[in-house]
Formats: C-alpha cells, structure tokens, sequence
C-alpha cells in the first residue's frame, strides 16, 4: 500500500479524493539520498511546496500528476550549494504517473542468461521443487503479425518511436537515423514494417504512454544517457519506451575527436590560406587529410550510434560489452570507443570511428526476444536452435556485472574499447596519442575561443588509451568463460595463459615511461592560465602549481591509471590464488618493481622528474594494497614483502652516495616506507590518488 486519502465527496460512481499527501511526501527519499551523499540533512518544506497544475494531465491510459518539492536545510554541503541557485532551498519536480495495465493477449517469455535481454524477476512457492524458485520474463513490446501463416508479415500494431521536435538540426536527423537501424533486425525477426521512428506529432504529449518517446534535454552537468521502460510488472511487457538524450555528452566527444584531428585540420589550414596545392587551384578539402570528415561530422556519427544504443534498451535490450571484441562491431549495445586508423602518410583516418549500423549481435536479440511461434513447443525448440546458431558463430554476452567492477575478470568485457587483441590495440593507440599530442603542439583555436582552451583537448588526448588499458589489464589475472545452461564441453573457466599476461604488464608499463609521460616544452608554451570567467569546470588536469599548468600531476594522473589496474586488490588476489608455472603474484608484482624502479636514471632532468613520480606513484599503490583490510592475505603479504625488498635496494643506493650528495627522492620514499613497515594501521591510509578529470567517455 502506497497511499491512502479521505474521498472528499461521491457523485455515483465517481470521487473526489484530496491527492495533496500523495503529491508532497518524499517518495523518491531525496532527503535520505542528500544526507548520505554528505549534502547535509534535508527535510520536505510543505509551504515552499506546489502542485503544477499545467503538467497534471489525464490520458486515456494514464493519468500525471506533477508537483515541484521544496527541501530545506539549515548546513547544505559543497554541491549542493554549487548547483542549487541557494543551497538551503533545493527544489525539485517530482512526477506520479498512474498507467493502467495492458489488456490481456499478450504471450510472456522466459530469459536466458546466454541472451542480452533484460528481464523481471519474481520468486514463485507453487514450482516443483527441482524448479528454481526464481523465474524471469524478458521484456518486450507487444509485436504480433497480421498473418501469422507468412514467413514475413506486417504486424497487427507496429512499434513507433516519436523524437522530440524541439530537437536541433543536424542532430534531430542523426537521432532518426541511428533510431532506425533496429528496422532491418525486425525484418530478420519476420517483420515487416514493424519497427518506425517519426517526430512527435504536434498534438501529442511525451507523457502519454501511447507514444515512445526520444527526449533531448538540456543539463550543466555531464550525465549518462538513459533508455528505460514502463513494464507491466506481472509478464514484462513494455507499455511504453522513454529515452533521455543530453546535449552536453556529445560535446565531450567533439572534445577527443578535435584533439585527434588537431593535425590534420593544421594541415588544412595552411593549404587553404596559401590558396590549394603549389602552382594554385581550389583550396584542399580536409578529405586530403581526413577522409573529409569535420569534428561535428564524427560527433554526429556519435550520436546515430547512441541514440541506437539507448532505444535498444527501451526495446528490452542489455549491454553487451563483449561485443567490441568479435565481429565487425557485433552490436551497438556496446560502449563504442572511437576507431581510429593510421594512414602510410601518419596522418589519423576517422572516416570509421563509429558504426553505421547494428551488428549481428543486436540482430540475433531481436529474433530472440520477437520472432513469434505457433505454440509453446515450437518455441522452445525454436529459440533453442537460434542460442545454439549464435554459439557456433563465437558470439558472446558479457554485460555490466562482468565489465565495470574495478577487479572484473574476463578479458572480453570492457568499456570504451576496441578490437579482438586488447594489448595490440593499447599499443596502436599510444601510437595514436604520440601523433595527436604533436598536432596539439601547433593547433590553433577557433577565432572565438581563448588558446587556454587547448587543455580541454589535451585531457582527453594525454588520457586517450585509459580504457583500453583498463581492457588490458583485465588479462592480468584474467579469466574466459560464458554463461551456460545444461551440459558443458570443456572447461567453464579457463585463467588467461602466463605469457599472455606477462605482455600485458609489459605493455602497461610501456604507457608510463618518461618518455610517454613528457609533454613536450612547445606545448606547454600554449597552455596559459583559463581566463577569468567566474564559473568553474572540471575537465582540466588537477594543479599543485596554482593557475599555471602542472605537467606533473598530468603525469601522475596517466601513471596511477596503469598502476592502480595492475596492484587492484581482486586482480592480486586471483594471481595469488591460481598460480601458473613461472607466474603469479609475486612475478607480477616484481616486474613491476623492477621496470620502474631498475631503469636507468634519464640525462634529461624533466624526464627524471617524471621517473620519479611513476616510482612514488608505485610505492603509494604498494602501500595502500599491502595496508588494505579488506584485500586477502596473501595479496598483503607479497604487497609486504616487496616494500622490503624496496626499502633493501634503497638503502642500498643511499649507502653507495658521497656524504656530500643529498638523498632526496630516494631518501624521502624510504622514509615513507619506513613510517608505513613501523606503524601500518597509523600510516596506510597516507596514499592518495590523484584525482583524474571526471565524466566518461574522458574520465571515470
């Protein structure tokens, strides 16, 4: 029971119900939320509070009720009062939707967990006890043919998405067009016709559950995406499909794609303003250079891919991120990163950074969630064979549980990655970077943008392969295997071989020498202070050099990403637990000890700067593992074990140095070891990560 009021008065079979305490109670607990999320304790102010009656609205199968809440608080922490106009009074819309049930007819199906469909769950007492207790329905629309004797048929009522019209040109057609790639999997399914994306008619309101709905909205902050449904909670079945696209994502994306092309777009430039080629002619297009593609072009393609991505969901679809592994893009229910190529002439090709269409994977979802059978034994058999055929075919499924906990397993789940070799791919895109950081070096900003812009590329530019290192790291301690039901052939799980993980590391340490590290002295002339604006940002790297740019946190930043992936407590504890002949934790562990503290010191001094951030980054890592309650013991124990074998070397080369030679560096991180080996629990907690800047697909 959510609810309950006095009937006001009775006319026949109609009443008349005060609904003012269902509208202003916390439903959503706001209150709760803010206080844990230290923003100060909060309570509902009724008298700040209104019902906005030009957003209740009564539809034929449901009615809206809108009220904006009022909270109040007498201590508003830090974001509050940096978002909110005055941090004490927070207010907010909060929205009612009461949606009657669909009518009966509709036929439920059972998920499998080899599927990306997703589902609802319940627990059922009245099964057989050798049935599992829990039982799941996908959900789905309501799709059903006009004939169901035809291989192929029009259905009944076709499933229709509306954008919203308030939508800004080019992206309102880039919207529609990624929309529409779903039509050819119902084609596959048996379809025709059955799958369309138009523009919201005029008269017609989004929060009518008639009409699924592309929403584009506008917000300060960064955000995901979302694609989510109305689902009949009795049989799965999708009532409507609401997607909420925002505007400020996509220009997060322009941001790496205008770093990448900062070269080739120099390049186009100079040709212009001479007047073309030598001798004359017309002007040279970017094609010459980049396969005549501008940012705005890949961010539009960007933006096909994820407006396919987010109605995938509302169609009933999970992620898949597997999917960037096998095939040719085996589905847009992956997190894309942008493919970039090499050309002979050096210069980037983004002319296939993105899709242009769903992949076999979204292809056989939607067969499996719709393609409609005769009766109950057809399809069972039927969808059968369809998880039998996609088995064979080496598709995968691996979504969220398997792809975004830090000490995840399986080499194949991976965000923002590309390619079927994870460690192949990080070296390409280092190889990426070191061209996109030289085009940075002389890449001039638009007439109307300040130069101390140029940070705003070189973030996502300097932090370009973070998750495909992320993607390799996952070998490291790194598992195969998939989801089965019944009889298995072979092993379930099998642990990623040791010199397969032994290049992984390798290849991760290659990504923080000094000499990757380095931003060279031409580009750190073109990064002045950000001019005084009054409003705050947090796509710049952090700075312990105030206003002026700090190389060395920028290296600090790239240097923790690959050491916090390789010391991740999970990932310890796997190589700990399932040793390999010649590998497992302790070997890990002393590669890495020995790349960065056993390289040879660099003549360049801002190189051996950078040496020494990596090895104080390292011995920050060792500390916090070997410190962490929560990691097993084992994995603290060789965490132990190699700071002493640190803090040994160390005393070691301060032994060997004149009386007249000051230890520094090395004086001061044994020092640190030192205090932490004497009084772990009063020192443990001294390392601190440096704070990467925020908001995927650039940061975390």
């Amino acid at each position: 029971m959510l609810w309950a009021a006095d009937i006001v008065a009775e006319t026949g079979r109609r009443s008349l119900v005060d609904a003012k305490s269902l509208l202003f109670r916390d439903a959503l607990g706001v209150a709760r939320q803010l206080k844990d999320a230290g923003q100060g304790a909060y309570a509902l102010d009724e008298g700040r509070s209104f019902v906005n009656i030009a957003r209740c609205r009564a539809f034929p199968q449901n009615v809206e009720f809108d009220a904006t809440l009022t909270f109040a608080s007498s201590d508003p922490g830090a974001l509050a009062r940096e978002t909110a106009a005055d941090g004490s009074a927070i207010s907010l819309r909060l929205h009612h939707s009461l949606v009657k049930l669909p009518e009966p007819g509709y036929q439920a199906r059972r998920h499998d967990p080899r599927v990306g469909c997703l589902a609802i769950a319940f627990a059922d007492y009245t099964v057989p006890l050798d049935a599992p207790l829990e039982q799941r329905l996908i959900i789905r629309h309501r799709l059903q043919k006009a004939d169901g004797r035809l291989a192929k048929s029009p259905p009944r009522k076709p499933i229709v998405y509306y954008l919203d019209p308030g939508t800004p040109q080019p992206v309102q057609d880039a919207l529609l067009d990624g929309a529409r790639w779903w039509g050819a999997a119902f084609e596959d399914a048996g379809f025709v016709d059955a799958f369309r994306v138009e523009l919201l008619p005029e008269d017609a309101d989004p929060m009518d559950v008639r009409y699924n709905v592309i929403q584009w909205v506008h917000r300060r902050t960064r955000g995901w995406s979302y694609g989510q449904s109305i689902v009949d909670p009795r049989t799965g079945e999708i009532i409507k499909g609401h997607v909420i696209l925002g505007s400020l994502r996509v220009r997060q994306d322009r941001l790496i794609v205008e770093g990448l092309t900062a070269a080739s777009t120099r390049q186009h430039r100079a040709l212009c303003d001479c007047g073309g080629m030598a001798g004359g002619g017309p002007p040279v297009a970017l094609a010459q250079f980049d396969p005549g593609l501008t940012p705005t072009d890949v961010s539009l393609a960007r933006l096909r891919q994820l407006s396919a991505h987010e109605v995938g969901h509302t169609l009933g679809f999970a992620h898949n991120f597997a999917a960037s592994t096998y095939g040719d893009r085996a589905s847009v229910m992956d997190y894309p990163a942008p493919r970039v190529k090499i050309r002979d002439d050096r210069q980037l090709d983004l002319g296939d950074a993105y899709g242009k269409e769903i992949g076999i994977w979204d292809r056989f979802t939607v067969r499996y969630a719709y393609t409609e059978f005769p009766d109950p034994q057809a399809e069972a058999i039927g969808l059968k064979r369809m998880i039998d055929d996609a088995s064979q075919q080496g598709l995968l499924y691996l979504s969220d549980a398997d792809a975004r906990p830090a000490g995840a397993a399986h080499p194949q789940a991976n965000l923002w990655d590309n390619g079927s070799d994870a460690i192949v791919e990080l070296r390409h895109l280092m190889e990426v970077r070191r061209i996109s950081l030289r085009g940075l070096e002389t890449d001039q900003p638009q007439a109307d943008r300040p130069l101390a812009d140029l940070e705003f590329s070189l973030v996502p530019i300097y932090l370009f392969h973070r998750y495909q290192l992320a993607a390799t790291a996952k070998l490291v301690g790194g598992f195969h295997y998939r989801y089965t039901v019944g009889e298995t052939v072979g092993p379930a799980v099998t642990p990623v071989p040791a010199a397969e993980q032994r290049e992984a590391v390798d290849a991760m340490l290659a990504t923080i020498t000094p000499e990757e590290l380095v931003i060279s002295e031409r580009l750190l002339e073109r990064l002045p202070p950000k001019p005084y604006s009054g409003s705050q940002d947090g796509e710049r790297f952090p700075r312990q050099t105030a206003m002026i740019f700090d190389p060395h946190a920028a290296a600090q930043v790239a240097a923790d990403l690959a050491l916090a992936e390789l010391l991740q407590p999970q990932r310890a504890a796997r190589l700990a637990a399932y040793p390999q002949p010649d590998w497992d934790l302790t070997a890990m562990l002393q590669q890495v000890v020995s790349a960065v503290w056993e390289s040879p010191a660099p003549p360049d001094p801002r190189l051996a700067a950078l040496r020494e951030i990596v090895q104080g980054v390292l011995t920050d890592r060792l500390i916090a593992l070997a410190g962490d309650s929560t990691a097993a013991d084992s994995v603290r124990s060789a965490a132990l074990d190699e700071l002493r074998q640190v803090r040994s070397d160390l005393r070691r080369q301060l032994s060997l140095r004149r009386p007249s030679t000051r230890g520094g560096h090395l004086g001061a991180t044994l020092d640190k070891i030192e205090r932490f080996l004497t009084r772990p629990h009063a020192t443990a907690r001294e390392a601190t990560s440096p704070t990467a800047p925020p908001g995927s697909p650039i940061g975390q």
